[in-house]
């Protein structure tokens, strides 16, 4: 086995206790402690594909990845889903908000909340003390 394949970049920790990591050649994984090893698919069924650059995992069990392409990207359960209009803003990295939102910082050096109904929007320091 290749050991650069198990060394890590990025950590997140899922609403279930279980890390999800980001390996040096980019691929996912998420710790299965049923047999207990590192995994990039759900017992046999689920890969977890799509090269991914970070990782943020959020409270309601969801999981954001930003991809290669600096897009952001949600965790379905089976496959990664581009989060709407995500591919119109390049981050560099993310984090999941109390909601379940992804809240991102753009390769612009901005800050961006999700909105499901306005979609991407620029955080000004005034929406942190609300």
């Amino acid at each position: 086995a290749d050991a650069a394949k198990w060394k890590f970049r990025n950590l997140t920790v899922d609403n279930n206790g279980r890390p999800w990591v980001v390996a040096q050649d980019n691929t996912v994984y998420r710790w299965d402690p049923a047999q207990p090893m590192w995994v990039n698919s759900d017992y046999g069924h689920t890969t977890i594909n799509g090269a991914s650059k970070d990782l943020a995992a959020g409270a309601d069990g969801s999981i954001f990845a930003i991809s290669m392409s600096d897009n952001a990207r949600r965790w379905d359960g089976t496959y990664w889903q581009w989060v709407e209009g995500g591919h119109h803003y390049e981050f560099n990295e993310l984090a999941v908000d109390a909601h379940g939102q992804p809240v991102g910082v753009g390769l612009s050096g901005l800050v961006y909340q999700w909105d499901a109904n306005a979609g991407w929007l620029p955080m000004h320091m005034t929406d942190f003390w609300k």
